[in-house]
């Protein structure tokens, strides 16, 4: 059941900033994610993308990979638990 699992946890990480109550401040998610799939074991799925867009932020937003995933911020490099999308001012 992996399924949409980065999209949960970027819907979670909004849902525990409250930024839902804020209405000043918007998250933007562009893009959906399809089941991950891998024949083998330890052998990665095909990369799949999403855009996260802020506005009106008070703080960095982060983004973190559930268990067994990688997430980065560019395609074929980079990959991590987490990832930090720096407020601009």
């Amino acid at each position: 059941m992996r399924t949409g699992l980065a999209t949960l946890a970027v819907m979670a990480l909004i849902s525990l900033l409250g930024i839902s109550g804020l209405a000043a401040q918007t998250i933007t998610i562009t893009g959906s994610l399809t089941p991950f799939t891998t024949t083998a074991p330890a052998t990665p799925s095909a990369e799949q993308t999403y855009q996260v867009e802020g506005a009106a932020l008070t703080d960095d937003i982060v983004i973190t990979a559930p268990t067994n995933f990688e997430i980065s911020e560019t395609t074929g490099a980079g990959f991590g638990a987490n990832i930090t999308l720096t407020r601009i001012t």
